[in-house]
């Protein structure tokens, strides 16, 4: 047996509290804690962590998980943002972890919907169309973090946009669609 946390995305803001006799918090977007016999998979994860530690407490905090304690924990094209939680690690490590493409990102390369290789959308979604398996593609609005959905097409561009032919000859057209993952419209056009 194992557990499986795939193509999913966590925003967490953490908040201490006296409320409760707690001496140590374990804080972590994903988990504050992974401690099992069983192998782990973590696989095409985002999150953005926010720690708000006005009351002093004690914590083992990290980017993705607090603490890591399990027998074999695997994380594959696993992000997340190394800005917003003013954490330097992305988990305490007690136990086994593999890691395989996993990054911190700015808050700008996480939520740009450029073309760029470099920018969070598209990792995510070249993990997604290389998957054997059926996952739900990402999309990014204006402004915001990925998610799932489809976004508003913004704009359409047919290639190439200036293309002399002669009689005899075809060319093929290829359509741009922004932004990325936007739904796929019958792009019309004339020519003369």
């Amino acid at each position: 047996s194992s557990d499986l946390i795939k193509n999913c995305y966590a925003e967490v803001i953490y908040n201490t509290t006296n409320k409760y006799l707690i001496n140590t918090s374990y804080v972590g977007a994903i988990s504050g804690i992974i401690q099992t016999k069983y192998p782990v998979l973590i696989e095409n994860v985002y999150s953005v962590l926010k720690v708000n530690n006005s009351v002093d407490k004690k914590l083992i905090a990290g980017n993705l998980v607090g603490i890591e304690k399990s027998q074999d924990l695997k994380l594959n094209n696993v992000y997340y943002n190394s800005q917003t939680s003013g954490l330097t690690i992305d988990m305490k490590e007690e136990g086994k972890v593999t890691r395989n493409n996993v990054e911190g990102m700015t808050t700008d390369v996480m939520k740009s919907p450029s073309s760029s290789a470099d920018n969070l959308i598209n990792k995510l979604n070249t993990w997604v169309s290389n998957s054997v398996e059926k996952f739900n593609t990402w999309t990014i609005q204006k402004e915001g973090y990925p998610y799932f959905g489809l976004p508003d097409v913004e704009s359409i561009k047919v290639l190439p946009v200036v293309k002399e032919v002669y009689p005899g000859e075809t060319l093929q057209l290829e359509k741009e669609i922004l932004p990325f993952g936007a739904s796929d419209v019958a792009v019309k056009y004339t020519s003369n």
